[in-house]
C-alpha cells in the first residue's frame, strides 16, 4: 500500500505528505475499537446492530499499512457534534466512550466518522546525567504507556533497534539509548564496566521519569538488563533477552576478538567492522541498514571496543541470576553461531520465571533479521504482564 494520495485499502485513503491516513467508517455508530489484548492487525467490531460498520484497528491498520506507518494512534477528528471530543488509544482494554445517546445514529443513517491514524515517528533526544555524561536516545509511543527500555549489544547503538521499533504498537512507550562510548553519546576515558553502564541506564530512566520498565537487552545488552534486575529489582518490571549469552568468561571467540583488537590504535578498520557485523546474521537484512550499523560501530573508538569487551569477559552477574524475580522472556536464533542453546538453557535454569522462544532460522542478530516477529513477541509478552 503506497503513501500517495488517492490510494485506497480497507476503506482508508492516504493523504500525500501525511504520515497517517483518514479512514471513513459509514453507516453505524463506533462503540468500541480493538479487543482487549488482541494482537490482530485489524479487529472486526461489527455486530448485529451495526452491520454497516467497517473495521477499526488495535494499535495499527492493515499489515500493508503497518509496514510503512507504525506505531499508530487513533483519535476522532470530526463528527464532534455527535461524539464530543472523545478519543482513545489502541492499547489493551481501550474503549471508545459511548456516544451521546440522543445523537447516536441508527444503522440506517449514514454516519461518516473520520479517524486519523497518526504514525508516531521516533523522537531523538539527549540527556545529561549527574556528572555531565550525555546519552543519546530515541523514544516512541505513548509516554503514559508501559515503558520498555532497549539496551543494545556490543559496539552498536540505539539504531540497532530501529527495525523493531517501527513495528511496536503505540501504547508501548519504547526508549532505546546509545550507551556511553557509542553512537552520539559521550565517549569518556573510562566507565565501561557492566555496573557503570547499568547506572547510566538508571540515570536515563530517572531523567525521563521512568520508575520501572521492561528491560530489553540485545545480545550483551542482556548483561546490563539483568544486573539492574539483580541490584535494583524495583526498577525492572520484566526482562527480555534477545540472543543474550549466559556468560562470556573463558569463551574462545570473545578472547580471540580481544587479541585482534589489541593491534588497532584509535579506530577499528571498516572492513573488520563489516566482517564482524555480517557474522551476526544468517538471513539477509536490508543493505542500507547493515551499512548504517557498520557506520555506527565505526563511531566507537578502539579503546571502547577493548574496554567494553574486557568488562563483558569479566562480568560475573550470572552468579546472581537466581535472584531475579520478574518475568523473563529469552528469544534466541536457532542458527546463532555466537550464543549457544546451552546458554539459553542455563539462563532458563537460573531464572525462576523465564521462558524461551526459538526462531529456528535466525542468527545472532535476530532482531535485525525478523524484526516484525520480535516486535510481536515483545508486545505479547508486555500485554500479558499483570
Amino acid at each position: 500500500m503506497s503513501g500517495r494520495g488517492g490510494d485506497r485499502a480497507d476503506g482508508c485513503g492516504l493523504e500525500a505528505g501525511y504520515h497517517g491516513a483518514v479512514c471513513v467508517l459509514e453507516e453505524g455508530p463506533l462503540a468500541r475499537f480493538g479487543a482487549p489484548g488482541s494482537l490482530d492487525p485489524a479487529v472486526p467490531v461489527t455486530g448485529p446492530d451495526d452491520p454497516g460498520l467497517a473495521r477499526v484497528v488495535h494499535g495499527r491498520t492493515s499489515r500493508e499499512f503497518a509496514q510503512v506507518y507504525t506505531p499508530i494512534h487513533l483519535r476522532v477528528l470530526t463528527a464532534t457534534e455527535l461524539y464530543g471530543s472523545q478519543w482513545a488509544r489502541g492499547g489493551p482494554g481501550s474503549t471508545m466512550p459511548a456516544p451521546i445517546a440522543a445523537s447516536t445514529p441508527s444503522t440506517t443513517q449514514r454516519c461518516s466518522i473520520l479517524l486519523a491514524l497518526v504514525a508516531m515517528e521516533p523522537v531523538e533526544g539527549v540527556v545529561s546525567l549527574p556528572g555531565g555524561l550525555s546519552l543519546s536516545f530515541v523514544e516512541t509511543g505513548d509516554r503514559d504507556g508501559p515503558p520498555a527500555v532497549f539496551l543494545h549489544g556490543y559496539v552498536d547503538s540505539w539504531r540497532s533497534f530501529e527495525p523493531v521499533l517501527q513495528y511496536l504498537p503505540a501504547w508501548i512507550h519504547a526508549v532505546a539509548l546509545s550507551l556511553r562510548g557509542h553512537g552520539r553519546s559521550a565517549k569518556p576515558a573510562d566507565g565501561y564496566s557492566v555496573a557503570a553502564l547499568a547506572e547510566d541506564v538508571l540515570g536515563l530512566m530517572d531523567a525521563l521519569g521512568i520508575r520501572a520498565a521492561v528491560l530489553v537487552g540485545g545480545s550483551s545488552g542482556g548483561f546490563i538488563a539483568r544486573r539492574i534486575a539483580i541490584e535494583h529489582p524495583e526498577r525492572a518490571r520484566a526482562l527480555v533477552f534477545l540472543g543474550s549469552p549466559y556468560a562470556l568468561r573463558g569463551r574462545s571467540g570473545p578472547e580471540a576478538l580481544a587479541d585482534a583488537l589489541s593491534a588497532y590504535g584509535e579506530s577499528v578498520p571498516t572492513e573488520f567492522i563489516r566482517s564482524f557485523q555480517e557474522g551476526t546474521i544468517v538471513q539477509p537484512v536490508p543493505a542500507p541498514f547493515l551499512e548504517r550499523m557498520v557506520g555506527e560501530s565505526a563511531q566507537v573508538p578502539a579503546r571502547v571496543w577493548r574496554a567494553t569487551l574486557a568488562a563483558l569477559l569479566n562480568d560475573e552477574s550470572d552468579g546472581g541470576l537466581g535472584e531475579i524475580r520478574v518475568p523473563t522472556l529469552a528469544i534466541w536464533g536457532g542458527r546463532d553461531s555466537m550464543v549457544s542453546r546451552a546458554d539459553q538453557d542455563a539462563l532458563l535454569d537460573a531464572i525462576p520465571q523465564s521462558q524461551l522462544v526459538v526462531y529456528e532460522d535466525a542468527g545472532h542478530s535476530l532482531y535485525w533479521e525478523e524484526p516484525r516477529r520480535v516486535a510481536r513477541d515483545i508486545t505479547t509478552f508486555i500485554a500479558g504482564l499483570r
